[in-house]
């Protein structure tokens, strides 16, 4: 009779579990619109749904994070009606007056430490990495060009050595860095923040 009790208690149990894990669901955010690579998010572009919270390991974005995507960039097409998960979210779009550029940095150009929110110098050599030396006619230093660094990524190509740091600089000196950037001129020092 005991058994009988353990078994009824016991089956009881499980189905409370199971019914429970099934009921349990979160509120997430989706798109109301087509979403193209680079859009910045505002608040009309969300809506909620519904998901059981065991997602199989997708990173989907909590109705509690919105505002934690707003003025945020789009990293990938997003369909219309597309729940949004963390790879769909870029770096927050540049501020007015700002732009963000890529950089190729090979080893020696770079602290080995940089990432994402450091504040750097942009130095123009006018030498090309791997080139000793140089001319008398080779281009001088140029003056610094203050920076935050935005992210710090690995080249798409595995055979490139180096990596592509994202700057955000001023608009008015995103040309000397796209130069210094094409000519593997342009190296990186760590400062402190201004102010």
């Amino acid at each position: 009779m005991a058994l009988g009790v353990l078994l009824v208690v016991g089956s009881a149990l499980t189905f409370y579990a199971i019914s429970n894990r099934l009921s349990a669901h979160r509120q997430i955010l989706a798109v109301t619109h087509a979403v193209t690579v680079g859009e910045v998010f505002g608040a009309g572009d969300f809506t909620f749904v519904t998901v059981s919270v065991d997602t199989g390991g997708l990173q989907f974005i909590s109705q509690a994070d919105e505002s934690t995507v707003i003025g945020r960039q789009a990293a990938v097409p997003i369909p219309a009606g597309a729940p949004l998960v963390q790879q769909d979210i870029g770096p927050p779009a540049p501020a007015s007056g700002l732009a963000t550029i890529g950089v190729l940095c090979k080893p020696g150009q770079y602290p080995p430490s940089l990432a994402a929110g450091d504040h750097v110098d942009v130095i123009d050599s006018g030498v090309p990495t791997g080139v000793s030396g140089g001319s008398s006619s080779s281009p001088t230093t140029s003056a610094p060009i203050a920076a935050v660094v935005t992210a710090v990524d690995a080249p798409a190509d595995t055979a490139t050595n180096g990596e592509v740091v994202s700057l955000q600089v001023s608009a008015v000196d995103v040309a000397a860095v796209a130069r210094a950037a094409a000519a593997g001129t342009a190296s990186l020092v760590l400062v402190a923040p201004a102010g």
